[in-house]
């Protein structure tokens, strides 16, 4: 995909605080720049720039910081490969693909996302000059959308003709394979092509980045069904994994630190121009775990708000079933790497909330007729257990020992579905008290409920999740010709010049990698059980400074790496310039000599130790910086200038204290090596 000096090229040519302050008021403070943090509320400003090493900080509550790249990730909400494209293009920088079928699969989604962005600018140009688009104008103004609303949303008109726009983009030089291929046309059975969309109102939709990738059809007319037309599953567009809106949201999202998901277009739409600017639509009724992995790059707090009907409350039960489902993901990961001493098993965080929409309600009529309504359900918005356990209790008449069974048979899955003991107490006390059912009966039914589970071996869903996997008796011998080695971190660790089998790269001059940083992740890859340790000591991806360094260390914390065996695997994950920066580390050091196993140990916490030291040094260097520049331009209100002083005074407190844990290792050394005579 790149070379491996791409990204270091890329940072030399966009300025990190031209770059921040496109999007970003930024105000000079001395030496440094300043400005509110645009990844959570606030109104100090908290976010610093450090042009002269082009990094950045939040001093306030994310507490994180890092370069352009980590800037534009958390920002965007994309992932390594996606950032690298985008500032690449930005930078004007070529990226060197991996191989010919990867230039062309990447040449032909530019195409195809060419041919839906031409296709938008035809149906907005049809919106505003075509004559026969006057209804469709008429109906947007019954609707209430205003101008304003409909360029921000770029939305258009599809003529009824059967081959206007196959005719508009042909000449404008694109193929009717290529518009088939992205859902604009249909094939005829007896050869040729008509339109998909004709005779409607089309809703563009656009990924996280703001590019069309499909489009969305209301009908016009009676007669017209359905009333909603969809781009089909495209090389561009995944139902499951879209969200309406989300391109408009995501910062109203991060900063609000909440999702609400609505149903259709139109809600979406309503709800922005109101001033709701944190809706997003799931493209149908059933939020899926990939689009709960979207959100989530922004915010972990979901609110559903879909049609209080017995449709919506389904979607309501599979959208926990989805966050549930995904949590069984990350718990069976992680539990993988509690087993090999990496972590605990946890769940992913979050709050998933639903907002109870009156009767004959949906939210575009609500938000259109009284918003100060729709924003106090929002606030009174239910745990989505709760909400679920007071509907099927609403439901039954519970004076019917019947149906008092059948809402405990509904719930009681549900509840057994919590990971926390405290949280399922919580429901099932609730659980009780609507049913006027005694807890300790209800208690016994969890328990079978949890039994029947834990037998039934079933993809995880509300009913079958399963408790995580049991430790395995034995343990898989090392391949043939591995040496094995043992230490306090596990019996895992491999010579890894053993493990990656290819030719030793040819290394530019001045890169061998013999930088702590690089060092470190390979002492991390050698012995991958000492990453727990080091979480424990407090390392963070944005600690690393080498952008390649960083991506490595939260590739092998998302990983979960079980061993070095494990190497290749992981590798092969890993986006191209990374892996390739990752095999000349391990070339590089796995030809050196290597460390005695009994002193293994004391090398990996010395190092450790030396890296956290300093990236403290660096935040006490920059609070210093920030501190000196506020007393210098008399601009700190005397809290601000507190707070400063307590995390600079906590910084260099952490460093004294990890400088005296070096001392006294290296103390405890002498004292247990042998004297030589």
């Amino acid at each position: 995909m790149a070379s491996d000096r791409v990204i270091e090229e890329i940072k030399q040519r966009l300025d990190l605080e031209t770059y921040i302050g496109r999007s970003v008021e930024l105000k000079r403070a001395g030496r440094t720049f300043k400005a509110c943090c645009p990844f959570h509320a606030e109104n100090t400003p908290s976010f610093v720039i450090f042009p002269h090493t082009q990094t950045w900080h939040c001093f306030g509550a994310c507490g994180v910081g890092g370069d352009l790249f980590s800037y534009v990730q958390r920002r965007e909400g994309l992932t390594f490969a996606e950032a690298l494209r985008l500032l690449a293009r930005e930078a004007g920088v070529t990226l060197e693909e991996e191989n010919d079928a990867q230039r062309e699969a990447q040449a032909a989604r530019e195409r195809l996302l060419a041919v839906c962005e031409a296709a938008h600018q035809q149906f907005q140009s049809w919106l505003y000059q075509l004559d026969e688009a006057a209804a469709c104008r008429a109906y947007m103004t019954r609707r209430g959308i205003s101008a304003e609303t409909a360029q921000r949303f770029a939305l258009g008109y599809a003529p009824a003709a059967w081959d206007a726009l196959l005719r508009a983009l042909t000449a404008r030089g694109y193929t009717a394979q290529e518009m088939a291929r992205v859902g604009l046309l249909h094939e005829r059975e007896q050869g040729g092509y008509y339109d998909s969309l004709r005779g409607r109102l089309i809703f563009p939709i656009r990924d996280a980045r703001g590019q069309v990738v499909g489009f969305g059809g209301r009908a016009l007319q009676e007669e017209q069904v359905p009333k909603y037309l969809n781009s089909p599953q495209t090389p561009l567009f995944d139902k499951s994994r879209t969200l309406y809106g989300l391109d408009l949201a995501k910062d109203a999202i991060r900063g609000q630190e909440r999702a609400i998901i609505v149903e259709g277009y139109m809600d979406v739409i309503a709800a922005h121009q109101a001033g709701f600017t944190n809706v997003v639509a799931a493209l149908g009724t059933a939020l899926t775990s990939e689009q709960i992995r979207l959100l989530q790059r922004y915010s972990p707090n979901l609110t559903l708000a879909l049609d209080a009907d017995a449709a919506g409350q389904k979607a309501i039960e599979r959208g926990l079933e989805a966050v549930l489902d995904l949590q069984q993901q990350v718990r069976r990961a992680r539990w993988e790497r509690a087993r090999q001493g990496q972590g605990r098993a946890t769940d992913i965080e979050g709050d998933l909330r639903v907002l109870a929409l009156p009767a004959g309600y949906d939210p575009d009529d609500l938000i259109r007729e009284e918003p100060a309504r729709w924003a106090q359900l929002v606030a009174d918005a239910l745990p989505v257990v709760e909400y679920l356990i007071t509907q099927h209790a609403r439901q039954a008449n519970l004076e019917d020992p019947i149906q008092k069974a059948r809402v405990a048979a509904a719930v009681l899955p549900i509840i057994a579905a919590l990971d926390s003991t405290l949280v399922r107490d919580h429901y099932l006390q609730r659980l009780a008290h609507l049913l006027r059912t005694d807890e300790r009966t209800l208690a016994q039914e969890l328990v079978k409920v949890t039994d029947r589970s834990a037998a039934t071996p079933k993809a995880p869903t509300l009913r079958t999740l399963a408790e995580p996997p049991p430790e395995p008796s034995f343990a898989p011998p090392p391949p043939e010709g591995w040496e094995e080695t043992e230490g306090e971190w596990g019996d895992d660790s491999f010579y890894l010049d053993e493990v990656v089998a290819e030719p030793r790269p040819q290394a530019e001059p001045g890169a061998e990698p013999r930088d702590l940083e690089a060092y470190l992740l390979y002492l991390l890859l050698e012995r991958p059980a000492f990453l727990q340790q080091a979480l424990q000591q407090g390392m963070r991806g944005d600690m690393w400074q080498q952008t390649e360094h960083r991506q490595l260390f939260e590739a092998l914390q998302a990983h979960g790496l079980q061993s070095a065996t494990h190497l290749e695997e992981f590798i092969e994950e890993l986006e191209p310039p990374i892996a390739r920066h990752l095999r000349r580390i391990i070339h590089f050091y796995a030809g050196q000599p290597p460390i005695e196993p009994e002193a293994w140990e004391e090398e990996a916490l010395t190092r450790l130790s030396d890296f956290l030291i300093r990236h403290d040094e660096q935040q006490a260097r920059q609070l210093h910086y920030v501190l000196d520049d506020l007393q210098r331009t008399m601009e700190a209100d005397p809290a601000t200038m507190r707070t400063l002083l307590q995390q600079k005074y906590e910084v260099e407190q952490r460093i004294l204290r990890r400088q005296r844990g070096q001392q006294d290792r290296l103390k405890q050394r002498r004292t247990v090596e042998p004297k030589r005579s």
